[in-house]
């Protein structure tokens, strides 16, 4: 049984959270949130219950406010803040560090751990569909992974993280390998590709699954360097087994791919294996049930889902659009539009270190300024975060459009002057351009929008903002449909097969991204302030 002393830490946790409390069932429903139970209360104090223990928590809470209810505001650490803002911002960049060292690899060694400059368009248009089918499957599990595990993870309960993670693990492997057996039944009933192709999508789909599936838990574990370096290490065997070993390119990939999600998984159990040992001897919780995790995690596995389907909807409805070249299959890779998205992709890069600060500077100002409002002053609470919001969009706002400008104009740059490393022209290449010029104004737009989704997250708001991007998942299918099959079918009956200016009709499917992006940010910043009108009753019901 623990002594009076740790008791009282728990006393002063519940007093961080809140000043006041309005009776114990508020008290009770904190500890409950931040995992004590009857047993637990039992087995550490000898209460007999969650309430008895609220009830003596609420005593001395209240014995201490009764006297003075104000406690002076918590002054900022200026020097730890400035510290662990610089910490989120390169951990957010680091989250997206694998995917520029994918691209750098294709434009200095032609081919990554998943892509080949010189691929046939059949063999392209596999990998492509297995890659976008393994984000839209995967993304789901890892929001739920990376909520859940979070929030065992926070409160020390690292054991009760890696089992809810392998939870969530097996059962999107199960989730995989269904879907796996559903395309194969399907495409030998519509014969939608030839069995060659289907099987490398397959494969590619299988393996970057269970990739993304480990990536997850190496976020939230904060190991994120150690992923970015196997996707390096499985670059380098890739070009060990295809350039020294003179393996097929694909062959060389699969098993690259292969060991990497090996060495992927290893990891994760020696990292959960380190945390655990950090845990406080003897602290075993019981776990909830699972239909219950389910239940909480649902509005965070949709929001997976939909941001996946919302990056890559554009490209399906691109490469799907029947043009003068008179597609073969029901999808063909399109490289010009791919290489488009590909180098705007970088426009997020730096947007995605700042949302990590901005997040974290609002979040951490909410921490210490909760405590000293009451029930008599919200209004004040609520106006003063609005203008801290309103502050911290601008500066997401002016960052994510200096961030597309500045690669906009680094990519033209080197295009004019160094085109042998591109090895094309984009100014030359009027498909290429259009599509780069409106994905990057695009994902300059989409910042805006994550950062409001993240922000909504820390308030445990999803629901909210995955209407928002319902309707923008909408959005982005209806007009990138209506303009890619339009502007194709004009190129096919008027123009006699004549491009728009120079301009495939199918490269106007990114104007659905760019037509959804818009309205998810506005949509998602008009949520927010909404939110931040009533921030005290939102508060009231996450703690």
């Amino acid at each position: 049984m623990n002594t009076k002393n740790d008791f009282y830490s728990i006393v002063e946790e519940v007093t961080e959270k809140r000043v006041k409390y309005h009776d114990l069932y508020e008290i009770a429903a904190y500890l409950e949130s931040v995992g004590w139970n009857d047993r637990r209360a039992f087995a550490a104090y000898g209460f007999n219950n969650i309430f008895e223990m609220a009830q003596q928590v609420f005593d001395i809470v209240d014995s201490k406010t009764s006297v003075s209810t104000y406690v002076p505001p918590e002054k900022l650490n200026i020097f730890n803040f400035i510290i662990n803002s610089i910490k989120n911002f390169f951990r957010g960049l680091i989250f997206a560090l694998p995917m520029a060292i994918s691209v750098v690899s294709m434009l200095t060694l032609r081919f990554s751990l998943w892509s080949y400059e010189n691929l046939t368009t059949d063999l392209a248009t596999s990998i492509a569909v297995g890659t976008i089918l393994s984000f839209m499957t995967v993304g789901g599990f890892t929001q739920a992974i990376a909520r859940r595990g979070f929030f065992y993870i926070i409160m020390g309960y690292y054991n009760m993280a890696r089992k809810v993670t392998f939870s969530f693990i097996k059962i999107g492997y199960v989730t995989i390998f269904t879907f796996a057996l559903l395309l194969l039944a399907i495409s030998y009933i519509f014969s939608f590709f030839p069995m060659k192709m289907l099987l490398i999508a397959i494969l590619y789909y299988i393996f970057l699954s269970s990739i993304w599936l480990s990536v997850t838990v190496m976020y939230i574990l904060r190991k994120e360097f150690a992923f970015t370096g196997l996707i390096a290490f499985g670059i380098v065997l890739v070009g060990f087994l295809f350039l020294i070993m003179d393996i097929n390119i694909i062959v060389s990939q699969l098993i690259s791919l292969v060991v990497v999600t090996i060495l992927c998984l290893l990891l994760v159990i020696y990292f959960f294996h380190k945390a655990e040992l950090k845990m406080e001897k003897g602290l075993s919780p019981k776990m909830p049930k699972l239909s219950v995790t389910f239940y909480t995690v649902v509005p965070y596995f949709l929001y997976g889902f939909s941001y996946f389907t919302f990056l890559y909807t554009d490209r399906v409805i691109a490469w799907s659009a029947n043009d003068s070249s008179n597609m073969p299959y029901i999808i063909w890779f399109r490289g010009a539009y791919e290489l488009g998205l590909d180098f705007a992709l970088f426009t997020l890069i730096i947007p995605t270190g700042v949302i990590e600060v901005v997040v974290y500077s609002i979040m951490k100002q909410l921490e210490l300024q909760i405590k000293n409002f009451t029930l008599y002053n919200t209004n004040e609470l609520n106006n003063l975060f609005k203008k801290k919001y309103t502050k911290n969009l601008f500066i997401t706002i002016v960052v994510s459009l200096l961030s597309g400008v500045f690669i906009y104009l680094l990519l033209l740059y080197i295009d004019k002057n160094y085109s042998a490393v591109l090895r094309f022209s984009i100014a030359e290449n009027p498909t290429i351009l259009f599509v780069f010029t409106c994905s990057i104004i695009a994902y300059s737009i989409l910042a805006v929008g994550l950062m409001n989704s993240v922000l909504l997250f820390s308030l445990s708001q999803p629901k909210i903002i995955n209407k928002a991007l319902g309707a923008s998942l909408a959005i982005n299918i209806g007009v990138g449909f209506i303009g890619s099959r339009w502007f194709s079918w004009m190129q096919n009956n008027l123009w006699n097969n004549v491009p728009f200016h120079g301009i495939e009709g199918y490269a106007f499917a990114i104007c659905g991204l760019l037509a959804g992006s818009i309205y998810f940010m506005i949509k998602s910043t008009k949520t927010v302030y909404e939110v931040f009108d009533h921030l005290d009753y939102y508060l009231y019901a996450m703690s």
